[in-house]
C-alpha cells in the first residue's frame, strides 16, 4: 500500500517489481509506453537501459579476461591497432580513467539525424576528427561513454563476433534472459511493445 501510494503520488511513468527471495511481492505498471500516441504501459513493455549496459559490456571483457583472450593492461591498440591513442590500455576504460572525450558530440555534429551507430562508426569518428584527450590516461576519473563504446568493439575484434551476439550467447542465454538483447536492427525492426523516452518540461 505504501509502494502504491508513493508511485501515485510521484505520478511515476514506468514498471516496477519488488521480489523477495526470487518471489514476486510487488508489481506496478504505469503510464505511458508512448506519450504522445497514448499507448500504454504493461509488463511487457521492453525498456532501453541506456547506461546500464555499461555493466553487461564490463562483464563481456571480464570474460575475454578469464579465458585468457586478453590481458586487462594491454593497451587498445593491441587488439584495436587504428585506435589513435597508444597509451590507453583496456582497465583504464573500464574504469573511466582513459581521458577520452565524449563521442556524442561528434554523433551530434557530425552524424546523420536517426542514423543507427555502430561501435566502427564511433572509431571512425574518433580518427577523423582527432579529438584531444581530457587528461593524461590514468590520472583521473572522468564517467565517459565513449571508453564503452570501444570496449564493445574491443569485444567484436577480438571474439570475431557482433557485440549483440556475444551478450546474447554469453551472458542472456547462459541466465535465461529470454526477453533482454543488445540493440541489433534485426530485433529492433520487429519490436511492437517498446516503451520511448520523453523528458518532463
Amino acid at each position: 500500500s505504501l509502494l502504491s501510494k508513493v508511485m501515485k503520488n510521484y505520478r511515476f511513468n514506468g514498471n516496477a517489481l519488488v521480489a523477495i527471495e526470487g518471489y514476486p511481492v510487488f508489481e506496478y505498471s504505469n503510464g505511458y509506453a508512448d506519450l504522445y500516441t497514448k499507448t500504454p504501459l504493461n509488463f511487457n513493455t521492453v525498456f532501453q537501459i541506456a547506461s546500464v549496459s555499461k555493466g553487461f559490456t564490463a562483464m563481456c571483457v571480464m570474460i575475454l579476461y578469464e579465458r585468457g583472450k586478453i590481458s586487462l593492461n594491454d593497451t587498445v591498440t593491441n587488439y584495436i591497432p587504428e585506435f589513435p591513442f597508444d597509451r590507453i590500455t583496456i582497465k583504464q576504460l573500464l574504469q573511466h580513467t582513459s581521458g577520452l572525450q565524449n563521442y556524442m558530440y561528434f554523433v551530434d555534429n557530425f552524424w546523420e539525424k536517426d542514423k543507427p551507430i555502430t561501435n566502427e562508426d564511433v572509431l571512425t569518428l574518433i580518427n577523423d576528427h582527432q579529438p584531444q584527450l581530457n587528461f593524461r590516461p590514468g590520472n583521473r576519473h572522468l564517467y565517459n561513454n565513449t571508453g564503452y563504446a570501444i570496449l564493445a568493439l574491443l569485444v567484436e575484434r577480438v571474439t570475431g563476433m557482433r557485440y549483440y551476439e556475444f551478450v546474447k550467447e554469453n551472458i542472456f542465454d547462459p541466465l535465461e534472459m529470454d526477453h533482454s538483447f543488445a540493440w541489433n536492427k534485426d530485433v529492433s525492426d520487429t519490436l511492437q511493445n517498446i516503451a520511448t523516452g520523453f523528458t518532463r518540461k
